[in-house]
């Protein structure tokens, strides 16, 4: 982050900001997973990239557990509270330690009201809408707007800001995610992707700046990502106990221009093959070393999401299955139609030391407003590798201890 956000104009107080990561471990009970979690897949699949040229293992999950016990649940939340999120670890002992901190479920932040103009404004007001519908104006010190990538922009652009000197649209600008395109792997053997943690290890890849998950959460990834249609979507969820998918994350930027994806996907040439070797872009390169680990690790048989639906049959014997592993992958192209998954907006109201090229500065603070931070995922000037939510808390501690000491602050989560 210190190279590449730098590198975007954020002038941030690094070893400040390790710091808040740092406080923060401790409350959220962030730690490695107990290995008793993982799947039988996920081990499975992770065995697969020990003998994968140029992979570095990183180890596995850093998460905010504390009582797990596998139920598979991860991604429809939580039934047991084992994953220890802020809304029931630091909310509620924040609202026991304050009387000072009021917490208005269901109302939602419609619109800033600003007193002065260009470069010396402040939020006057915000406008608030109750579940009943009728609204009331707030008149906090200070605004700490916390509703994430979209809604941030959103409530600002219906404010009526868009930069600092109001002569350009920044807010809404530079969004970027973190996208993927999976390989899953079948075997012969119960892979039990939902008795247990759905994410196990982080696998680097440096040579690529690439992060490798062994991540599978049916049945959400069935209905999202197999390839097959008809009577071959039927045949392959029908086997679903038996399949292991792995994602490679390029750690490129990518915004709303699909060039981007499609150059990240396969270089512009027509010939994909030079001297032999495949001509892909990071993330086909990423494809092609998730499905040799997945030949590794034992699989039967093995495929992506690309929508014609073929898979490659993995016979055991290595030269013959390297090769049929290469023929899937040498007509690999943007005619190919690899689908492709998307999650962790970032972007919107970017970090930036000059106030015409950023919506906000070092310490958070919006520029030319002398009374608003912006506390989320919004103002990431660049992507950064999976989950977000562990650096977005930690930029948030990291700018309230910047914060100048006020009577009443308003902290908006919906807009």
């Amino acid at each position: 982050m210190h190279w590449r956000w730098g590198s975007e104009g954020a002038d941030l107080d690094w070893s400040g900001l390790d710091r808040a990561f740092d406080d923060l471990r401790d409350p959220l009970h962030i730690s490695v997973i107990d290995q008793r979690i993982l799947t039988t897949g996920t081990k499975r699949a992770f065995s697969g990239f020990g003998e994968v040229p140029g992979s570095t293992y990183a180890g596995l999950l850093q998460a905010n557990l504390e009582d797990c016990i596998s139920c598979g649940q991860c991604n429809q939340g939580c039934p047991y509270d084992a994953h220890r999120a802020p809304f029931i670890t630091l909310l509620p002992e924040a609202l026991r330690q304050s009387d000072r901190v009021m917490l208005i479920p269901k109302a939602t932040a419609t619109r800033l009201l600003w007193e002065g103009q260009g470069g010396a404004r402040r939020v006057a007001g915000v406008e608030v809408q109750g579940s009943d519908g009728h609204k009331r104006t707030l008149r906090p010190d200070k605004v700490l707007l916390t509703a994430g990538a979209f809604a941030s922009s959103a409530l600002l652009l219906k404010s009526g800001f868009t930069s600092a000197d109001g002569r350009r649209r920044l807010v809404g600008q530079r969004f970027s995610c973190n996208y993927a395109s999976p390989v899953i792997g079948r075997f012969t053997e119960p892979m039990n992707a939902g008795r247990g943690i759905q994410i196990g290890y982080i696998i680097e890849i440096p040579p690529q700046r690439m992060i490798i998950e062994t991540a599978f959460a049916p049945p959400t990834v069935l209905g999202m990502m197999l390839s097959q249609w008809g009577s071959g979507f039927r045949e392959k969820a029908l086997q679903y106990n038996r399949l292991r998918r792995v994602v490679p994350h390029p750690l490129e930027r990518w915004g709303t221009d699909r060039s981007t994806m499609r150059r990240s996907l396969l270089e512009q040439s027509p010939d994909p093959l030079r001297s032999g070797s495949l001509r892909l872009g990071t993330a086909g390169v990423g494809l092609v070393q998730c499905a040799e680990a997945m030949r590794q690790a034992g699989a039967v048989e093995l495929f992506d999401s690309r929508y014609d639906g073929h898979s490659v049959a993995l016979s055991g014997d290595v030269r013959s299955d390297r090769e049929r592993i290469a023929a899937y992958y040498r007509g690999f192209s943007p005619a190919t139609y690899v689908k492709v998954q998307s999650a962790h907006l970032q972007g919107g109201n970017v970090i930036h030391r000059d106030p015409t090229r950023g919506v906000v500065d070092s310490n958070l603070k919006v520029h030319g407003v002398d009374n608003l931070w912006i506390l989320d995922s919004s103002v990431f000037p660049a992507a950064i590798t999976l989950n977000i939510q562990y650096t977005t808390m930690a930029l948030a501690r990291y700018a309230a201890l910047r914060l100048p000491l006020g009577e009443r602050v308003m902290t908006s989560h919906a807009a």
